[in-house]
């Protein structure tokens, strides 16, 4: 089973700050209800998976974020990682907590 880390960083191109982290916030929720591995930062937020049940993932991320139907842009990392065991982001970064 491919592994994979997809971060994914969610801004609503709203000029109401609150209509903005509404939709942040409902995208973080609908994502920690659906996946196991979930790191909420600052920026962005990072989970780990199966690749293929990742992209199904961002496809609904993307939708929860513009279900107002206005402008939203996603910017989003990937790493995937076919074989083996992928390091993960509490091994990349317990040290530094």
């Amino acid at each position: 089973m491919p592994k994979a880390s997809l971060a994914v960083q969610i801004l609503p191109l709203y000029d109401d700050q609150a209509r903005s982290l509404a939709a942040i916030e409902r995208v973080i929720d609908m994502i920690r209800q659906q996946a196991d591995h979930v790191v909420v930062s600052p920026f962005e937020t990072t989970i780990e998976g199966d690749f293929h049940e990742l992209m199904d993932l961002l496809t609904r991320v993307i939708e929860v974020a513009g279900q107002d139907g206005e402008n939203i842009f996603v910017n989003t990392k990937i790493r995937y990682h076919k074989e083996g065991q992928m390091l993960s982001s509490e091994a990349k970064t317990n040290k530094y907590r």
